[in-house]
């Protein structure tokens, strides 16, 4: 399914799937304890941070995003009904992670 012509509420509603990570990172029903997860609302801060970790000198690193795009903050996007859907079907998710809306 392309989006092209679509609203964000018309392919959120249309959507074949819901985009969960949890499943995907799960082993034996276990998560990993090993794994660095990178918030990207805070991406530049977490990963000078992470590298600073592996004994990388994050000083001499300039990080470049490329294909940058120019939109609003992504939750101006969403109205209640959207937040209280995306709530339940990602639940594990939100709790897991400790995300806020």
């Amino acid at each position: 399914m392309g989006t092209a012509g679509y609203t964000f509420e018309e392919w959120f509603y249309s959507r074949p799937v819901t985009p969960v990570l949890l499943p995907w990172i799960e082993i034996n029903g276990c998560i990993p304890t090993d794994l660095t997860f990178i918030n990207f609302d805070s991406f530049n801060n977490e990963v000078t941070k992470y590298l600073a970790n592996l004994g990388i000198d994050c000083n001499t690193l300039q990080m470049v995003h490329l294909k940058k795009s120019i939109r609003d903050d992504y939750k101006k996007y969403y109205n209640q009904d959207m937040l209280e859907k995306l709530s339940m079907e990602c639940s594990a998710d939100i709790e897991y992670f400790k995300f806020k809306y």
